[in-house]
């Protein structure tokens, strides 16, 4: 938000962008839309306003709306002066990137020092206005010369970030009246959707049985075996009159499949639950929230979902399985227990919290069962520290 910016100063940005046009082929596979710029034919102030002294109170709407993009204007600089409305977006992109627009610069490196630090130097990270202020300008503006110095390289800036003795410091500061944004400590901060369904998953990972850990495979597997199999139907002439034609692009299947067969075994799981986990938040901007904080509906689907329906599972090989399997001592199941979710050993008190809930229970499984989940759902669990 800033004060100072109007209407049509937004209705200037977004004309660099009215000229696009989005299409694509019905019958293209795998669908690919093609993005082009038409030209606007911008309308004479003079013409605009005998049209408008002429038209219906419909037509006058219409024409106001139509004459609101064809007026490209830089965000707080002057009008574009070229009239090929095809070349508009690419000035755009141009002004973006330009070695005189801090603002892109300084952009960039906010939200990438987001990414490392789980808040920027200036927050929220996306609220550049003359009243927020950054909580140390001096860094931001070197970052953002940095970034611009070498071609916006996003590498070279994690590099740099990450060999500097502020990414470096441990999540426990000596000073305790350190704010966050003194960044005096490594910042604990909540895990991304994926990265928190991802360590679920690593759980599961200790399981000798991968029950239900498909992770669905490459989903372009498919599409290649239908492209094959039509394309040997229209070389045998077997494509009926009436049936749909589909164009098939093979190449562009296989370079997809190749880029998916790089990753992990367990990436479409993981986007998957992540998506869905995604859907019922309240926040149209960010998942990155500045606290732990869950939706109803979020909650529900950790509790119940898929990954951790699995994980209560107690089959042979389960997860659960193998920590109660691990020995005949209750103290090194519980211990056991806690390497597997938290990759630490419980302190005392804990260890004797859980030996005592555990003896105590009528139903020994589903006491076990709570104990795992209480873990997985514990702070500690769900944050980066």
């Amino acid at each position: 938000y800033e004060p100072d910016w109007k209407t049509a100063d937004f209705d200037g940005v977004a004309s660099f962008f009215a000229p696009m046009q989005v299409r694509s082929k019905g019958s293209e596979r795998p669908k690919q839309a093609k993005i082009s710029d038409t030209r606007v034919k911008a309308m004479d102030s003079g013409k605009l306003k005998k049209k408008l002294a002429n038209a219906d109170d419909a037509k006058k709407e219409k024409l106001k709306e139509a004459a609101k993009w064809d007026s490209p204007k830089f965000l707080e600089g002057a009008e574009l002066k070229g009239t090929d409305s095809r070349l508009w977006r690419k000035s755009w992109a141009k002004w973006v990137i330009a070695r005189d627009n801090t603002q892109t610069q300084r952009y960039v490196a906010n939200r990438f020092w987001s990414f490392l630090f789980g808040m920027g130097i200036l927050n929220p990270v996306d609220d550049f206005n003359s009243f927020n202020e950054p909580s140390h300008p001096e860094l931001l503006a070197l970052l953002g010369n940095e970034i611009r110095d070498h071609g916006f390289d996003i590498k070279r800036f994690y590099r740099a970030v990450m060999k500097t003795r502020t990414w470096q410091l441990a999540s426990r500061g000596e000073d305790k009246k350190a704010e966050p944004w003194h960044f005096a400590a490594y910042p604990v901060r909540q895990l991304t959707p994926e990265q928190f369904f991802a360590a679920l998953i690593v759980v599961r990972h200790e399981s000798a049985s991968q029950r239900g850990m498909r992770g669905g495979g490459n989903p372009y597997d498919k599409d290649l075996q239908q492209a094959k199999a039509y394309q040997k139907r229209v070389e045998a002439g077997k494509i009926g009159k009436n049936e749909k034609k589909y164009e098939w692009d093979v190449d562009a299947i296989e370079k997809l499949k190749a880029q998916v067969d790089k990753m992990s075994d367990d990436w479409y799981l993981r986007r998957r639950v992540s998506r869905d986990y995604s859907k019922f938040s309240d926040d149209d901007e960010m998942m990155e929230a500045d606290g732990f904080v869950l939706t109803i509906d979020q909650a529900l689907l950790v509790m119940n979902g898929d990954i951790t329906a699995i994980l209560s599972d107690w089959g042979k090989g389960s997860v659960l399985d193998g920590i109660t399997s691990s020995s005949d001592k209750l103290e090194r199941q519980i211990e056991r227990m806690f390497l597997v979710a938290l990759s630490r050993k419980p302190d005392d008190s804990e260890a004797k919290r859980y030996k005592q809930f555990l003896k105590e229970a009528e139903d020994e499984k589903a006491a076990w069962e709570d104990a795992l989940f209480t873990l997985l759902v514990s702070t500690e669990f769900a944050t980066n520290h």
